[in-house]
């Protein structure tokens, strides 16, 4: 992990190998905890579901791994880097407090 004591969680929402093999790489030399996400369709999905579906899949991915860093390892914040692997493009950079709502 970084000197400094804070985790970097890489996870991923598709199934890029190469994405896959980096994350991986970094897991192994203890840079980084991998965690992997796995879309499950709804069971009743909603007309906006239909009409928008990667934004449900983003959405269900952002539920799943924030559960992850608060509820399920405990963590009291997380800062989030929003971006694409293959060409380090960042998208957004957000911090979140868990008892912040």
């Amino acid at each position: 992990m970084p000197a400094r004591g804070h985790t970097l969680y890489i996870s991923q929402d598709g199934d890029d190998p190469e994405v896959r093999r980096i994350s991986q790489e970094y897991q192994s030399s203890g840079k980084a905890k991998y965690l992997n996400f796995h879309y499950q369709q709804p069971a009743n999905p909603s007309p906006e579901a239909f009409r928008f579906p990667s934004y449900f899949k983003i959405a269900q991915h952002y539920q799943w791994a924030l559960g992850q860093i608060f509820d399920v390892l405990g963590h009291e914040k997380v800062i989030i880097i929003e971006g694409k692997s293959n060409d380090l493009f960042v998208k957004g950079i957000w911090m979140l407090n868990a008892h912040c709502c």
